[in-house]
């Protein structure tokens, strides 16, 4: 006959060996805030070579999704900033990650973003408030795993990390001046997504793969920009 105390043994190093450490909050409810991960130093610098860019009409209005705005895909101090966050983007989703590419927006008075979720490239999505001008912030709204809807403060150097086509998300009208947000996209390395690396570019700051293409070319001007 097995011992009582040998009984008791057993079960407790059975206890210990199937222990699983639950879920990073990301995949728990998904989305997950990262404060202060870029210095405000970077934060101003990208804003002011984006402001410039527009200034100079590198960049038009209207990207399709967002009429007040102005956007763009793949700058390359936007992707330079993506494969800078990567690391921290792994940590928080609990595993390694590869970058897709990047976008940017600088959003102006009364602009909006209906909800919507985004394609598979987005599977882990890093959301960057660089710099804002005529508002302390502007919400960052969702709807979590539980069916909650959330606003999210995002101040200048925060970002939000979300899993982009599970996640509905949006923004309600902006009644500052303008905001230059980026957004980071990611896949994981373990996951089904991998394929996806680079958004199916040879390499970080490539041209957008051929069919991609959403920003509206022609003329632009912000004389009130970023600066």
């Amino acid at each position: 006959m097995i011992s009582t105390r040998f009984q008791e043994d057993v079960a407790e190093k059975s206890t210990t060996a199937v222990s699983v450490e639950p879920p990073p909050l990301l995949y728990r409810q998904g989305y997950a805030v990262l404060r202060g991960v870029v210095p405000i130093e970077v934060c101003q610098f990208v804003a002011r070579v984006y402001g410039m860019m527009v200034a100079n009409n590198y960049l038009a209005l209207n990207d399709g999704q967002v009429e007040r705005g102005y956007a763009a895909y793949g700058l390359p101090v936007t992707e330079t900033l993506l494969d800078m966050l990567a690391d921290p983007v792994a940590a928080a989703a609990g595993s390694a990650v590869f970058p897709t590419y990047s976008y940017s927006r600088a959003y102006l008075k009364g602009a909006t973003l209906a909800p919507h979720t985004d394609r598979p490239a987005c599977e882990i999505s890093c959301s960057v408030t660089l710099d804002c001008k005529g508002a302390d912030f502007w919400p960052f709204r969702l709807q979590d795993f539980s069916g909650n809807k959330q606003e999210v403060a995002l101040y200048q150097g925060d970002a939000l990390l979300y899993l982009g086509p599970q996640v509905s998300h949006w923004r309600d009208r902006f009644d500052g001046d303008w905001q230059v947000q980026a957004f980071l996209h990611y896949v994981r390395q373990d996951g089904p997504n991998t394929h996806l690396r680079f958004d199916r570019r040879p390499r970080l700051g490539a041209p957008q793969a051929q069919g991609r293409r959403r920003v509206v070319t022609g003329p632009a001007r912000m004389p009130s920009g970023p600066r």
